[in-house]
Protein backbone atom coordinates (compact mmCIF):
# COMPACT_ATOMS: atom_id res chain seq x y z
CA UNK A 1 0.00 0.00 0.00
CA UNK A 2 1.32 3.73 -1.28
CA UNK A 3 1.42 5.63 2.14
CA UNK A 4 -0.76 8.96 1.62
CA UNK A 5 1.30 11.77 1.04
CA UNK A 6 -1.19 14.03 1.99
CA UNK A 7 -0.57 13.21 5.63
CA UNK A 8 0.77 15.99 7.43
CA UNK A 9 2.97 14.16 10.02
CA UNK A 10 2.83 16.85 12.59
CA UNK A 11 0.44 18.20 14.44
CA UNK A 12 0.55 22.01 16.66
CA UNK A 13 -1.05 22.69 19.32
CA UNK A 14 -0.96 25.88 21.14
CA UNK A 15 -2.17 26.09 25.03
CA UNK A 16 -3.81 29.18 26.27
CA UNK A 17 -0.32 30.07 27.52
CA UNK A 18 1.10 30.69 24.48
CA UNK A 19 3.40 27.66 24.59
CA UNK A 20 2.80 25.55 21.77
CA UNK A 21 3.11 21.70 21.60
CA UNK A 22 3.96 19.41 18.76
CA UNK A 23 2.42 15.74 18.10
CA UNK A 24 4.61 13.27 16.00
CA UNK A 25 3.12 10.28 14.58
CA UNK A 26 6.42 8.34 14.02
CA UNK A 27 4.18 6.23 11.56
CA UNK A 28 3.66 9.14 9.17
CA UNK A 29 7.30 10.87 9.56
CA UNK A 30 8.01 11.02 5.93
CA UNK A 31 4.76 10.80 3.95
CA UNK A 32 4.21 14.44 3.56
CA UNK A 33 5.67 15.70 0.06
CA UNK A 34 8.39 17.76 1.73
CA UNK A 35 9.67 14.68 4.12
CA UNK A 36 9.89 12.27 1.78
CA UNK A 37 12.35 14.89 -0.60
CA UNK A 38 13.95 15.49 2.70
CA UNK A 39 14.25 11.48 3.60
CA UNK A 40 15.55 11.27 -0.29
CA UNK A 41 18.48 13.98 0.38
CA UNK A 42 20.01 12.58 3.60
CA UNK A 43 21.21 9.02 3.07
CA UNK A 44 24.60 9.66 3.76
CA UNK A 45 26.64 7.35 5.57
CA UNK A 46 26.14 7.75 8.89
CA UNK A 47 29.50 9.82 9.94
CA UNK A 48 28.49 12.32 6.89
CA UNK A 49 25.16 13.67 8.65
CA UNK A 50 25.33 12.93 12.56
CA UNK A 51 25.47 15.87 14.96
CA UNK A 52 24.39 18.73 12.92
CA UNK A 53 24.90 22.24 14.29
CA UNK A 54 20.82 22.60 13.40
CA UNK A 55 19.17 19.36 12.96
CA UNK A 56 16.26 18.86 10.94
CA UNK A 57 14.71 17.02 13.61
CA UNK A 58 15.35 17.20 17.24
CA UNK A 59 14.65 14.42 20.37
CA UNK A 60 14.58 15.50 23.93
CA UNK A 61 15.52 12.35 26.22
CA UNK A 62 17.25 9.20 25.60
CA UNK A 63 15.36 6.74 27.58
CA UNK A 64 13.06 3.93 25.94
CA UNK A 65 11.14 6.65 23.88
CA UNK A 66 13.90 8.57 22.57
CA UNK A 67 16.12 5.35 21.94
CA UNK A 68 12.55 4.22 20.29
CA UNK A 69 12.54 7.21 17.80
CA UNK A 70 15.99 7.54 16.99
CA UNK A 71 16.07 3.88 15.73
CA UNK A 72 13.01 4.29 13.76
CA UNK A 73 14.13 7.43 11.89
CA UNK A 74 17.47 5.41 11.36
CA UNK A 75 15.79 2.16 9.83
CA UNK A 76 14.56 4.56 7.59
CA UNK A 77 17.60 5.47 6.46
CA UNK A 78 16.90 9.12 7.92
CA UNK A 79 20.01 10.99 9.87
CA UNK A 80 19.53 13.99 9.72
CA UNK A 81 18.80 14.14 14.03
CA UNK A 82 19.85 14.64 17.19
CA UNK A 83 19.09 13.35 20.97
CA UNK A 84 19.61 15.64 23.59
CA UNK A 85 20.16 13.87 26.50
CA UNK A 86 20.79 15.49 30.47
CA UNK A 87 21.94 12.31 31.54
CA UNK A 88 25.97 10.93 30.89
CA UNK A 89 24.24 7.56 29.25
CA UNK A 90 21.11 6.09 28.00
CA UNK A 91 18.46 4.81 29.18
CA UNK A 92 16.52 7.31 31.08
CA UNK A 93 13.90 5.64 34.22
CA UNK A 94 16.35 2.42 34.24
CA UNK A 95 19.20 4.21 34.33
CA UNK A 96 18.04 6.64 37.46
CA UNK A 97 16.44 3.75 39.27
CA UNK A 98 19.13 1.58 41.16
CA UNK A 99 17.27 0.94 44.52
CA UNK A 100 16.79 -2.62 45.70
CA UNK A 101 14.40 -5.20 44.06
CA UNK A 102 14.39 -2.42 40.93
CA UNK A 103 12.31 -4.09 37.89
CA UNK A 104 9.32 -4.03 35.69
CA UNK A 105 6.16 -5.06 36.14
CA UNK A 106 5.39 -5.72 32.47
CA UNK A 107 7.19 -9.16 30.88
CA UNK A 108 9.93 -8.99 29.45
CA UNK A 109 8.65 -10.24 26.35
CA UNK A 110 6.72 -7.17 26.03
CA UNK A 111 8.85 -4.86 27.73
CA UNK A 112 10.73 -4.38 25.11
CA UNK A 113 10.84 -4.12 20.93
CA UNK A 114 9.42 -5.38 18.44
CA UNK A 115 11.79 -5.30 15.96
CA UNK A 116 14.57 -5.75 18.69
CA UNK A 117 13.55 -9.12 20.40
CA UNK A 118 15.90 -10.04 23.09
CA UNK A 119 15.50 -14.25 23.12
CA UNK A 120 18.17 -14.13 26.27
CA UNK A 121 15.56 -12.99 29.15
CA UNK A 122 17.10 -14.51 32.26
CA UNK A 123 13.34 -14.40 34.24
CA UNK A 124 9.75 -13.25 33.56
CA UNK A 125 10.12 -9.96 34.77
CA UNK A 126 14.00 -8.67 34.15
CA UNK A 127 15.47 -6.90 36.67
CA UNK A 128 16.52 -3.12 36.33
CA UNK A 129 20.17 -4.29 35.24
CA UNK A 130 19.17 -6.76 32.75
CA UNK A 131 16.68 -4.02 31.39
CA UNK A 132 19.17 -1.10 31.29
CA UNK A 133 21.74 -3.08 29.56
CA UNK A 134 18.90 -5.02 26.45
CA UNK A 135 18.53 -0.96 26.02
CA UNK A 136 21.89 -0.60 25.69
CA UNK A 137 22.87 -2.71 23.43
CA UNK A 138 20.16 -1.84 21.00
CA UNK A 139 21.90 1.69 20.78
CA UNK A 140 24.44 -0.17 19.97
CA UNK A 141 23.44 -2.58 17.91
CA UNK A 142 21.64 0.13 15.59
CA UNK A 143 24.79 2.92 15.93
CA UNK A 144 22.64 5.29 17.93
CA UNK A 145 25.08 6.71 20.23
CA UNK A 146 26.94 8.83 17.68
CA UNK A 147 23.30 10.96 17.25
CA UNK A 148 23.27 11.49 20.84
CA UNK A 149 24.72 14.64 23.24
CA UNK A 150 24.89 13.77 26.64
CA UNK A 151 24.96 15.96 29.66
CA UNK A 152 22.80 18.66 28.04
CA UNK A 153 19.64 19.71 29.41
CA UNK A 154 16.76 21.64 27.74
CA UNK A 155 15.76 25.22 29.58
CA UNK A 156 13.22 26.45 27.21
CA UNK A 157 12.20 25.41 23.50
CA UNK A 158 10.50 28.34 21.48
CA UNK A 159 7.94 27.89 18.37
CA UNK A 160 8.59 30.39 15.51
CA UNK A 161 5.62 30.13 13.52
CA UNK A 162 6.80 32.65 10.51
CA UNK A 163 9.76 30.38 9.92
CA UNK A 164 8.52 27.30 10.88
CA UNK A 165 10.93 25.80 13.72
CA UNK A 166 12.19 25.62 16.68
CA UNK A 167 14.89 27.47 19.14
CA UNK A 168 15.80 24.86 22.02
CA UNK A 169 17.86 26.76 24.44
CA UNK A 170 19.79 24.20 26.64
CA UNK A 171 21.30 25.23 30.20
CA UNK A 172 24.50 26.15 28.67
CA UNK A 173 23.05 28.45 26.83
CA UNK A 174 23.19 26.18 23.76
CA UNK A 175 20.48 27.49 21.10
CA UNK A 176 19.95 24.26 18.68
CA UNK A 177 17.40 25.14 15.34
CA UNK A 178 15.04 22.50 14.10
CA UNK A 179 11.88 22.02 12.42
CA UNK A 180 10.71 18.98 14.08
CA UNK A 181 10.62 18.57 18.01
CA UNK A 182 9.70 15.71 19.96
CA UNK A 183 9.35 15.61 23.63
CA UNK A 184 10.44 11.89 24.56
CA UNK A 185 11.10 13.10 28.47
CA UNK A 186 9.62 10.35 31.24
CA UNK A 187 8.24 11.46 34.48
CA UNK A 188 9.79 8.52 37.09
CA UNK A 189 12.82 9.59 36.81
CA UNK A 190 12.01 13.09 38.41
CA UNK A 191 12.14 12.62 42.24
CA UNK A 192 9.32 14.24 43.91
CA UNK A 193 9.82 14.87 47.98
CA UNK A 194 7.07 14.69 49.93
CA UNK A 195 5.95 18.36 51.93
CA UNK A 196 6.19 17.13 54.89
CA UNK A 197 6.00 19.63 58.08
CA UNK A 198 9.58 19.21 59.76
CA UNK A 199 11.49 16.84 57.17
CA UNK A 200 14.19 18.78 57.04
CA UNK A 201 15.38 18.59 60.32
CA UNK A 202 15.24 14.77 59.82
CA UNK A 203 18.85 13.73 60.95
CA UNK A 204 18.97 10.23 59.66
CA UNK A 205 19.18 9.14 56.06
CA UNK A 206 17.15 10.80 53.53
CA UNK A 207 16.65 9.90 49.50
CA UNK A 208 14.05 9.29 47.20
CA UNK A 209 14.20 6.10 45.51
CA UNK A 210 15.25 7.49 42.30
CA UNK A 211 18.28 8.09 43.73
CA UNK A 212 19.18 5.79 45.91
CA UNK A 213 21.93 6.06 48.68
CA UNK A 214 23.66 3.14 47.90
CA UNK A 215 26.26 3.45 50.91
CA UNK A 216 22.83 3.37 52.82
CA UNK A 217 22.88 -0.07 55.20
CA UNK A 218 19.50 -0.87 56.37
CA UNK A 219 20.76 -3.12 58.69
CA UNK A 220 19.90 -3.20 62.46
CA UNK A 221 17.87 0.21 61.41
CA UNK A 222 14.17 1.52 61.80
CA UNK A 223 13.26 2.55 58.01
CA UNK A 224 10.36 4.78 57.26
CA UNK A 225 9.22 4.38 53.57
CA UNK A 226 6.84 7.57 52.35
CA UNK A 227 4.41 5.64 49.43
CA UNK A 228 3.01 2.10 48.64
CA UNK A 229 3.07 2.40 44.74
CA UNK A 230 4.99 0.18 42.34
CA UNK A 231 8.36 1.31 43.66
CA UNK A 232 7.69 0.75 47.36
CA UNK A 233 6.20 -2.62 46.50
CA UNK A 234 9.21 -4.02 44.97
CA UNK A 235 11.49 -1.61 47.81
CA UNK A 236 9.73 -3.04 50.59
CA UNK A 237 10.44 -6.78 50.88
CA UNK A 238 13.86 -6.02 49.65
CA UNK A 239 14.26 -3.57 53.06
CA UNK A 240 12.67 -5.89 55.33
CA UNK A 241 15.08 -8.25 54.95
CA UNK A 242 17.66 -6.34 56.48
CA UNK A 243 16.48 -3.46 58.83
CA UNK A 244 15.16 -4.58 62.27
CA UNK A 245 11.77 -2.36 61.67
CA UNK A 246 10.33 -1.20 57.98
CA UNK A 247 7.32 1.43 58.27
CA UNK A 248 5.42 2.40 55.20
CA UNK A 249 2.85 5.51 55.19
CA UNK A 250 0.12 5.29 52.85
CA UNK A 251 -2.42 7.36 51.22
CA UNK A 252 -4.88 4.66 50.22
CA UNK A 253 -4.43 0.94 49.90
CA UNK A 254 -3.47 -0.54 46.92
CA UNK A 255 -4.48 -3.98 44.83
CA UNK A 256 -1.75 -5.80 45.16
CA UNK A 257 -1.72 -9.80 43.11
CA UNK A 258 1.14 -11.75 42.71
CA UNK A 259 2.80 -11.88 39.47
CA UNK A 260 4.06 -15.02 38.80
CA UNK A 261 7.66 -13.99 38.29
CA UNK A 262 10.17 -16.71 37.47
CA UNK A 263 13.34 -17.76 36.07
CA UNK A 264 13.45 -19.19 31.98
CA UNK A 265 15.53 -21.91 32.23
CA UNK A 266 18.54 -22.87 29.96
CA UNK A 267 16.76 -25.16 27.26
CA UNK A 268 13.75 -22.28 26.93
CA UNK A 269 16.09 -19.34 26.11
CA UNK A 270 17.45 -21.57 23.93
CA UNK A 271 14.48 -22.30 22.29
CA UNK A 272 14.05 -18.55 21.76
CA UNK A 273 17.44 -17.52 20.47
CA UNK A 274 17.09 -20.38 18.07
CA UNK A 275 13.84 -20.37 16.82
CA UNK A 276 12.55 -16.89 16.57
CA UNK A 277 9.21 -17.55 15.96
CA UNK A 278 8.79 -19.32 19.28
CA UNK A 279 9.77 -16.08 21.14
CA UNK A 280 7.19 -14.14 19.22
CA UNK A 281 4.53 -16.31 19.68
CA UNK A 282 4.92 -16.25 23.67
CA UNK A 283 5.51 -11.79 22.82
CA UNK A 284 1.54 -12.06 20.94
CA UNK A 285 0.19 -14.69 23.28
CA UNK A 286 1.04 -12.45 26.63
CA UNK A 287 0.11 -9.30 24.38
CA UNK A 288 -3.48 -10.33 24.24
CA UNK A 289 -3.68 -12.02 27.78
CA UNK A 290 -2.72 -8.42 29.28
CA UNK A 291 -5.14 -6.87 26.53
CA UNK A 292 -8.05 -8.96 27.47
CA UNK A 293 -7.38 -9.09 31.21
CA UNK A 294 -8.82 -5.38 30.75
CA UNK A 295 -12.27 -6.41 30.83
CA UNK A 296 -12.10 -7.09 34.39
CA UNK A 297 -11.29 -3.65 35.10
CA UNK A 298 -14.22 -2.53 33.53
CA UNK A 299 -16.34 -1.29 36.67
CA UNK A 300 -20.06 -2.33 37.54
CA UNK A 301 -19.59 -5.25 34.97
CA UNK A 302 -20.16 -9.19 36.52
CA UNK A 303 -16.37 -10.04 35.39
CA UNK A 304 -15.38 -7.06 37.30
CA UNK A 305 -17.30 -8.12 40.84
CA UNK A 306 -15.80 -11.65 40.19
CA UNK A 307 -12.26 -10.60 39.74
CA UNK A 308 -12.50 -8.26 42.54
CA UNK A 309 -13.96 -10.83 45.17
CA UNK A 310 -10.88 -13.24 43.85
CA UNK A 311 -8.22 -10.67 44.31
CA UNK A 312 -9.55 -9.74 48.02
CA UNK A 313 -9.69 -13.13 49.32
CA UNK A 314 -6.08 -13.13 48.04
CA UNK A 315 -4.76 -10.72 49.77
CA UNK A 316 -6.64 -11.41 52.81
CA UNK A 317 -4.87 -15.21 52.79
CA UNK A 318 -1.52 -13.29 53.04
CA UNK A 319 -2.36 -10.11 54.87
CA UNK A 320 -1.95 -9.97 59.00
CA UNK A 321 -5.41 -9.82 60.40
CA UNK A 322 -5.13 -6.78 62.03
CA UNK A 323 -3.73 -4.74 59.28
CA UNK A 324 -6.46 -6.25 56.62
CA UNK A 325 -8.77 -2.85 56.94
CA UNK A 326 -5.55 -0.92 55.99
CA UNK A 327 -4.27 -3.20 53.22
CA UNK A 328 -6.84 -3.85 51.41
CA UNK A 329 -9.30 -1.45 48.71
CA UNK A 330 -13.11 -1.11 49.46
Amino acid sequence: MEPDPTIDPLTFRASPGGAVSVILDPRKVFLSPYDRNLNMKNNSKPSDRQMTDNPRVLIIGAGVSGICMGIQLLRHGYRDFRIIEMSDDVGGTWLDNTYPGCGCDIPSMLYSFSFAMNANWSRKYAPQNEILDYFRKCVDRFSLRDHIQFQSAVERAEWHDDNKHWDVTLKTGEVIRCNILISAVGQLSRPQLPAIEGIASFAGPLFHSARWDHSFTPGGKRVGVVGNGASAIQLVPELAKQAEQVAVFQRSPNWILHRHDHRYPWGWRQLNRLLPGFARFQRWMMYLFFELRILCYNRRTALNRAFTGWSRRRMQRAAPPHLRDQLIPT
